[in-house]
């Protein structure tokens, strides 16, 4: 008779240890180790109750009527039913994302500082709670739609600071910067915006036309005098 062979997953390499919370994150781990090592569903099952370094909760696990039996799929939920469902009900989903992209472009897009700070600080919530519970890969990038976020005036304007520094596609195209560079491109045309709405406000126009009507009058004096 052949004997069984198990793919052995070791606690230490993956850092495995069980404590009875965010339980459903802690299959999804396990499952993505078996899929690097080789492993099958019966070799999950055999080897949960190791996974741990409670005894409580290895006892738990090994006292299920389905630990014996390597069944995988029946253990999940065994497990999941044990110890619940210590995350949140999900508040985001990849389509809260979309959704605020798409509100944000229908609006006619990002053309001031308070409009951006705005968007941004919704798009980090999203991404920060998508990335914790691994909704979305760490590598997902989403700078392509943030830039069609922006208004047409603003797009344009990235795209002049785009032409001195930015790499050509083969299309003859600029690409999208990475999110880290499109922000800081996108917070200097802003913020330069408002320096010049301040220089253009229509007490400065009227306080420098004062000024010069001053300095004619100062100097009509000087004249007349002399």
């Amino acid at each position: 008779m052949q004997e069984m062979t198990v793919v052995k997953i070791k606690a230490k390499d993956y850092n495995l240890n069980f404590n009875g919370q965010e339980v459903e994150k802690f299959i999804r781990k396990v499952e993505i180790i078996a899929q690097i090592e080789g492993a099958n569903e019966e070799d999950l099952a055999m080897q949960m109750a190791f996974w741990t370094t409670d005894p409580r909760i290895s006892d738990a696990i090994e006292e299920m009527p389905i630990y014996e039996e390597g069944n995988w799929s029946q253990l999940k939920k065994d497990l999941i039913a044990k110890w619940g469902r210590v995350e949140p009900e999900r508040r985001y989903r990849k389509d809260s994302l979309i959704n605020l992209f798409n509100d944000t472009q229908d609006a006619g897009g990002i053309s001031t500082l308070s409009s951006y700070k705005r968007f941004i600080g919704k798009y980090e919530t999203i991404i920060t709670y998508l990335l914790r519970y691994e909704y979305i890969p760490q590598d997902n990038s989403f700078h392509e739609d943030f830039f069609d976020c922006l208004s047409t005036d603003i797009k344009g304007a990235i795209s002049k600071i785009k032409e001195s520094v930015m790499v050509r596609a083969e299309d003859g195209g600029y690409l999208i910067p990475p999110m880290r560079i499109l922000k800081k491109y996108i917070e200097q045309e802003l913020e330069a915006r408002i320096l010049v709405t301040k220089r253009l406000s229509p007490q400065r126009i009227a306080d420098q036309k004062e000024s010069k009507n001053k300095e004619r009058r100062v100097n009509s004096t000087n004249s007349r005098s002399l």
